[in-house]
């Protein structure tokens, strides 16, 4: 288990199931710097090979438009096969449906009650993903 912490989350890898669990910092505002920085992280952490993302969103946060911009694109998530957010509070659910349906991330993305959910979900995308 490897972990990383940057300004906006911890971030913890198991390289035996590929998935990168990552944990919102309370209250943070995201910026195009921080956003950057944390997908360098990301690349170290995950040693640059196909993963998923698991992302606990119970803590409030905000994103620059600049940082959204960045994080929907294809070479920022080059290695990163789905993302699942869970645990969304009311202001993160508008901010996680808006970056989803305006940014149009170039990998599947959903929003999950509970890490249980968000896990399946992820499972199976990851078991279709890595096996074709």
């Amino acid at each position: 288990m490897k972990i990383f912490r940057d300004k906006i989350s911890e971030l913890t890898y198991s390289e035996d199931d590929r998935v990168l669990h990552i944990k919102i910092t309370k209250n943070v505002i995201i910026s195009l710097d921080d956003i950057i920085e944390h997908f360098e992280g990301v690349k170290e952490l995950t040693g640059n090979k196909k993963y998923v993302a698991l992302i606990d969103t119970s803590n409030y946060f905000k994103m620059q438009p600049e940082a959204f911009m960045h994080y929907s694109l294809e070479k920022a998530n080059v290695n990163r096969i789905a993302t699942a957010f869970y645990n969304p509070n009311v202001a993160n659910i508008v901010t996680i449906n808006f970056f989803k349906h305006y940014f149009k991330p170039p990998i599947p993305v959903e929003m999950f009650e509970s890490m249980t959910e968000a896990l399946a979900w992820l499972n199976d995308i990851k078991s279709q993903s890595l096996t074709a």
